[in-house]
């Protein structure tokens, strides 16, 4: 829809690995003027793909220190929950900040997060992966301002990916 809602289902939904379920993020609370929710009166078997949308005019809060949860969204509420989406897009919010997506028995939750320096992907570490971005990234020059982002490897948010990043 244009705006976050509650889309409830009565029995199972099975999302195959060419779906897509879009997820609007614009408040805290599930429905209208909040975040989409899914409500599965059954089973929910998921695969394929989340894209995340996290509204312009709304910025999740994150915990008090690096990698700890702060908001936390119940995007799919069902009897019962299995698998997992292949694919998450809009995990990153920009800044460093990122959706780490919990698969419970009854539910599934994205919780907002601000990553540690160095992690670039959000995945709550800092390994050959981030080095990676950053590798790829890397313009000694910083002459690529406009296009690097925290996924580019800026890790310290001054606008360019330079020998400073790297160091760090």
């Amino acid at each position: 829809g244009n705006s976050p809602g509650v889309l409830s289902v009565s029995g199972d939904y099975t999302q195959g690995a060419g779906g897509t379920l879009a997820i609007e993020i614009a408040g805290t609370g599930a429905g209208e003027g909040g975040h989409d929710q899914l409500n599965v009166s059954g089973a929910a078997a998921l695969d394929g793909t989340l894209d995340i949308q996290t509204d312009a005019g709304f910025t999740p809060g994150v915990g008090a220190s690096a990698g700890q949860i702060g908001d936390s969204y119940v995007i799919v509420s069902a009897g019962s929950v299995s698998g997992t989406f292949a694919t998450i897009n809009g995990r990153h919010m920009g800044g460093g900040k990122f959706y780490l997506p919990e698969y419970n028995a009854t539910n599934v939750t994205l919780g907002a997060f601000q990553a540690a320096a160095g992690d670039a992907d959000g995945d709550m570490d800092v390994d050959i992966t981030d080095f990676n971005s950053l590798a790829n990234g890397f313009d000694p020059s910083g002459d690529n301002a406009a296009s690097n982002n925290w996924l580019t490897a800026d890790f310290d948010a001054d606008g360019d990916v330079d020998i400073t990043d790297f160091n760090g």
